[in-house]
């Protein structure tokens, strides 16, 4: 239980550790002191998490019921973490100074709601934590769930306010941040390719 309570914590703050439109976006609405706005992004941004990552967990202990199916959910997951790898590889600011707060409120709530990034990412993070994905096994992944939100919440706090202590070295060093998470990336899919290539043909 504990342990699956940290990976969920581990996973959520990894999902928003890359500056982008959403996580730039709350520090910007706690700069100019846009409370009751980044409250709503807060609070969005923590009830569509859960949601994505429901509807993932639904559909991948609905269709993994064979070792087959399991195999390919991997080898789809892992594909998966290396496209959103090479997409954040050299990307550019996503943030402009220049933007009006506004819009990027808007720009950032749609974002939170239509977040295209999410199901592939969940389906991906699933299908590395297979060996506890059974049906004796679904208190374990509440905590997943439970952990993530927990993971979520405190790096949304780092941003906002000790974001806002260092706000221009976050905002000038984007691209360097988006490379380190990006490498971490490409680091899960290697080895859990090499893992799974090992386990499922070493013996022949």
């Amino acid at each position: 239980m504990v342990n699956m309570l940290l990976l969920g914590m581990a996973i959520g703050f990894y999902g928003y550790l890359q500056p982008g439109i959403i996580n730039t976006m709350m520090l910007q609405l706690y700069l100019h002191q846009e409370i009751r706005k980044l409250i709503i992004a807060f609070i969005c941004c923590i009830f569509f998490e859960i949601i994505y990552a429901s509807i993932s967990l639904y559909i991948f202990t609905k269709y993994t019921l064979t070792p087959t199916t399991q195999l390919y959910f991997k080898v789809a997951g892992a594909i998966i973490f290396i496209v959103i790898a090479l997409s954040m590889l050299g990307k550019t600011k996503v943030y402009q100074q220049k933007q009006v707060l506004h819009k990027q409120y808007k720009q950032g709530i749609i974002a939170i709601i239509l977040h295209p990034q999410q199901i592939p990412f969940w389906m991906a993070t699933f299908s590395f934590v297979l060996p506890v994905l059974s049906s004796t096994n679904l208190q374990l992944m509440i905590w997943l769930l439970v952990g993530n939100t927990i993971g979520v919440i405190l790096i949304m706090i780092i941003y906002v306010f000790v974001g806002s202590l260092f706000s221009r070295f976050i905002l000038q060093h984007q691209k360097r941040i988006n490379n380190i998470t990006a490498y971490l990336l490409l680091a899960i899919a290697i080895t859990n390719l090499i893992l799974m290539l090992k386990n499922n043909y070493g013996k022949y």
